[in-house]
């Protein structure tokens, strides 16, 4: 990933200008601009170095982690619908302690990079440096300056999902006029694609095997309002259109967690008494998948 100086003119070693500034992406701009105290004792965060824009060497060091729990623990691999803090820390110079200075954030989606921007949140960066403009300005600085990026976000409903994102935290500071002190590496996360519900194995064999050939075959002869068996069953069939399959199949899952597998498997082979007779034995395809669905509905929640 990329990241040039911010607002020094120089780019960061090692570091590609290209970037594609006709792509938007939906980075849910106006939840990361949440940038609230993150509160609550924390596990170790992230190292991610400490270089300078000139190449000078630094004992500067930046941090930052991703956290579910208040700090407690961080994690790289965050659910679609989970709700979690990203925070970072700049441990400055000793020399910088207690100068003035600005704190730069800058977060990459894909191709696009964003800046946090001082009571605006975060928009699209050109990566012009003299574009980029600090997340905070005129910092006294401590030894230890805790930079929250974002609290109590929820990323995907927000509309980021399905997309790594990486975030490179900077300062400067009058004491060195000109020079940039940023991480090298990025705080690196994953937010999650939204989780579609799968179909049920048994609603496929349903589908696929039992409605057609069975319900509507062979049940539906007495098995309907007014049939035979409405005198004497509650399980009673309707026609299949699309809403008529799910209406019977949830009524043949109703009826078996209700304890009745051992029911449904004996009377269509004549294994107990069947007011409608024998219809398929032990053995045929329609035993087989007759079998397959009940025992599939048996083992699903």
């Amino acid at each position: 990933m990329t990241m040039k100086t911010c607002g020094r003119g120089k780019q960061i070693k090692g570091v590609s200008p290209v970037w594609s500034g006709s792509l938007v992406t939906r980075l849910a701009i106006a939840a990361l601009a949440v940038m609230t105290p993150f509160v609550g004792a924390q596990a170790q965060l992230t190292e991610l170095g400490g270089t300078t824009a000139s190449g000078a060497t630094t004992t500067a060091q930046f941090s930052g982690g991703v956290t579910a729990d208040n700090g407690a623990t961080h994690k790289s691999v965050i659910a679609f619908d989970e709700e979690v803090d990203v925070v970072t820390q700049i441990r400055v110079e000793e020399s910088h302690i207690n100068t003035v200075g600005n704190l730069y954030v800058v977060v990459v989606s894909g191709p696009i990079f964003f800046m946090g921007v001082e009571n605006q949140g975060f928009v699209v960066w050109d990566q012009n440096p003299a574009n980029l403009q600090p997340m905070r300005s005129a910092v006294t600085f401590s030894a230890a300056v805790d930079l929250p990026i974002v609290e109590n976000i929820v990323f995907g409903p927000a509309g980021v999902s399905d997309t790594t994102l990486q975030i490179f935290v900077a300062y400067d500071t009058t004491a060195a006029a000109g020079e940039l002190y940023y991480s090298p590496a990025p705080l690196t996360f994953t937010v999650e694609a939204e989780q579609t519900q799968t179909q049920a194995q048994s609603l496929t064999t349903y589908q696929q095997s039992i409605s057609g050939p069975i319900i509507q075959g062979i049940c539906r002869t007495c098995h309907v309002q007014g049939g035979q068996a409405s005198l004497t069953s509650n399980l009673l069939y309707v026609a299949a259109t699309e809403s008529g399959i799910l209406t019977n199949y949830n009524t043949l899952v109703d009826y078996i967690k209700s304890g009745n597998s051992a029911t449904l498997l004996a009377k269509p082979t004549g294994g107990t008494a069947h007011d409608g007779g024998v219809w398929f034995t032990q053995g045929s395809s329609n035993f087989t998948n007759w079998s397959t669905f009940i025992n599939q509905v048996l083992g699903e929640n």
